[in-house]
């Protein structure tokens, strides 16, 4: 992507390029090794690492900012494995355990 030669003032990054990732580690690992100047997420294991690392200048390019997402699971009804409702109830509640937004009621109306 290069800059619009029509957009009303000069901007600072004149060209960018996308490279997709195969996963989060091969992202983290081509910006170790300076192939990439940004990754939008970074493996988690290696998170506490860059937290407890000594050398500043990797503390300073990590920036973490909370996230509001929805997340859901789908049961197949039909699967006999959900078919006993103790068992989709319990998986319900094993979720609900983790989140106290989960929303699990839905499953038997």
């Amino acid at each position: 992507m290069t800059a619009n030669p029509y957009f009303y003032t000069k901007v600072a990054i004149e060209k960018i390029r996308y490279h997709p990732l195969a996963s989060e580690q091969s992202g983290y690992n081509r910006y170790r090794s300076s192939e990439l100047d940004v990754i939008p997420n970074l493996p988690t294991s290696e998170l506490e690492g860059i937290k407890t690392s000594s050398d500043q200048s990797v503390q300073a390019a990590l920036r973490l900012t909370p996230l509001l997402s929805s997340m859901y699971l789908v049961f197949n009804l039909q699967d006999p494995a959900f078919q006993d409702v103790r068992r989709a109830q319990g998986t319900v509640y094993g979720n609900r355990s983790r989140d106290t937004n989960f929303q699990g009621h839905a499953l038997w109306r």
